[in-house]
Order: structure tokens, then sequence, then C-alpha cells
């Protein structure tokens, strides 16, 4: 890490900085050529806002871990982690570089203060950060919330005579037990809860680093198109549903988050992978960088990228780019990687 800090001149940008993950959101061409679904008009109303959309975008590997590691200690799995690598150790022991990062030290050195909020997945969570908001520990959470009930409490309850209404829309499971909470549900309540804290946390005076961890549009899939809860096992239409609601949540945020920041902030909209296997690495990704960084985006720029173009930008690192590569994997065999590109035409 002193070497990292070692690149950068004197702090100069007091901003809002916010890097948000939109697990599993694909890019605007995998959506319509694959699910017919026309992103079009977000796309617009985020470039409208003055977002960046690099439309050949890809993630550098197909796995969480890999991805969000790599994106926040700026560098390729073989620089930072090649131990792991080496003993073909379980992807989650990449959480700690998830945790304590490159990007957050620097950020943290400079006087930014991390603000992290709960997304669900233990081995990223980020509970030790300057400020961080989970459902249990915020003042909006519910005293009167419901019981909360594992996936494996749910499996067994679906071995039983309930299993008919755990598979009914839950009408019946609310009818006989209405005080438990299945883990689609909790599911749900934390995605609004993220979402609603996201709108608040850049009024929060001095600099920030916010990292949210956004599990949606991921599955389970929990949401209509209107933001009711709906329970939808397959991709089409549960997985489109959710990012047809998802939309005009993350427009709101961005826009508060703007109009709040006493700065112009920097913010990151960035998907880990895309959906499905095939497509992977195809990743829809938005960039804010005012004053002028975004003249040096370009449409297939990695997130790999993404923080040494913010960091030189705004703090005055010297953190040259990286080639853009992207690496396949399996969750079985994560760190052994196969470099794959998809065909990209510019619109």
């Amino acid at each position: 890490m002193s070497k990292l800090l070692s690149f950068f001149r004197p702090f100069r940008y007091n901003s809002h900085q916010t890097y948000i993950i939109l697990d599993s959101y694909s890019r605007a061409d995998m959506l319509q050529t694959y699910y017919g679904y026309d992103n079009s008009a977000f796309i617009a109303q985020l470039e409208a806002l003055g977002f960046y959309v690099p439309p050949c975008a890809q993630s550098n590997y197909a796995l969480t871990a890999l991805s969000l590691s790599s994106t926040l200690n700026m560098d390729y799995l073989e620089t930072y982690a090649a131990d792991l690598a080496d003993q073909n150790a379980n992807w989650s022991h990449l959480g700690e570089y998830i945790q304590h990062s490159a990007v957050r030290a620097a950020l943290e050195a400079q006087g930014y203060t991390t603000v992290s909020l709960e997304s669900g997945v233990p081995w990223n969570e980020w509970t030790d950060a300057g400020l961080y908001l989970s459902q249990t520990g915020s003042a909006l959470a519910n005293p009167n919330a419901r019981e909360q009930i594992s996936a494996f409490e749910q499996l067994y309850l679906r071995t039983t005579a309930l299993r008919i209404a755990t598979e009914t829309g839950q009408s019946l499971l609310a009818r006989y037990l209405p005080n438990l909470e299945t883990p689609a549900e909790q599911h749900y309540r934390r995605i609004r809860f993220e979402l609603d804290q996201l709108n608040q946390i850049a009024a929060i005076p001095g600099p920030k680093f916010v990292f949210v961890h956004l599990m949606a549009p991921h599955e389970p899939y929990v949401f209509a198109a209107d933001g009711a809860f709906r329970m939808t096992e397959s991709a089409d239409p549960g997985y489109l549903d959710e990012i047809t609601w998802l939309n005009p949540q993350i427009l709101a945020a961005v826009q508060a988050i703007q109009a709040q920041s006493a700065q112009p902030p920097v913010i990151l909209l960035q998907a880990d992978h895309g959906l499905d296997m095939e497509h992977r690495l195809a990743i829809f990704s938005a960039y804010y960088l005012p004053g002028g960084a975004a003249a040096q985006l370009y449409p297939a720029i990695t997130p790999v990228n993404s923080f040494r173009l913010v960091l030189s930008a705004y703090l005055g690192a010297d953190l040259p780019l990286l080639p853009d590569l992207s690496y396949y994997s399996h969750h079985e065999t994560p760190y052994e990687l196969e470099l794959r590109t998809y065909p990209c035409t510019l619109p």
C-alpha cells in the first residue's frame, strides 16, 4: 500500500465518490439481442444527466469475487492475489481484497470517510467502514419487522404441508405464519433499504467514498415491473421486470447524489458481470466524471481502469491505464482463466 500512496500528489479534490455495483446487469446490446429488451431509454437518460456509457464495456472477470477485487485493487489477480490462485483457494477468500482494497486505503489516506451499506453478501460486507448502514443498525430500521427464516428453514417448509403455501405467492404462508419473512422477502426489503439510504447519503458532509453492492438485478427475481413483491423463477420475465423497476430507482438515486453533493460528485455504476454464462463478460457500465475527466473514457474501458482514471484525475495520482483484458472462468474452477472478447458494434 505504501507503494500505491507514493503515486499521489497533494490532495486537491474534495468530492463525493460513489461506486454502485448492479449485480448481473448485462450490456444493452446483449439485452437487446438475446432477450429482446430495449434499454436505450435508460442509457439516454443517464447520458442526459452527464454520464458516459461505454457501449463495449466488459468486466475483467466472470465471477463477482474476482471482478470486484480486481476493480478495487486496480489490477489483475496475478498481481495482488497470486497466492490464492496458486493455492486454488475458495473464491470467497478474495473478500479480504474487496473489504480492504487499495482504492479504499488510498481514499481513506486522503481524508475520505468510507460509507457502506448492507448487501446480504457476508464475505464482502464492509462492516468496519467509517459509516456502515444496515437495516438493524439504521434509524430507518423497522421495529415491527417480521422474524426472518433462513434458506434451510424455507427448504424444510417446502417439504411439509406448507409447500403449497411457499409456492403460491406466499399468501397462505402469510396467513398462517404472519411473522415469518422468507429469504426472498428479506432480499426484496434489503434492496429497497439500500436504495432509500443511497438517496440520503450525499447529504452527509465531508468527502465520502460510498460502496454499494446492490444484489439486483441478480436473482432471486423478486420485483415486478411496478416494484411490487413477486417471486419469479425465469429470467424472462423476472430479470427483465427487475431491470424495468430498477432503472428509474437508479436514475432517482444519482440525481439525488448530484443535487446533494457540495462539489460535483464522481459516480460509477457498474456490473460485476452479466447475466448468462455465455455472454457474462459483457456488462452495463456508466461513469459520471465532472470537470473534463470523462474525455479520457473510451468505448471498451474495463473496470480495472476505472479507479486508475478516477484517482489520477481527481486526487493527483499517477496511475497509467492497464490493457483491457477479460477472463472467463467457472464457479467450480475460478482460477482457470480463459481470455475472451465479444464483438461490439458502436452505435
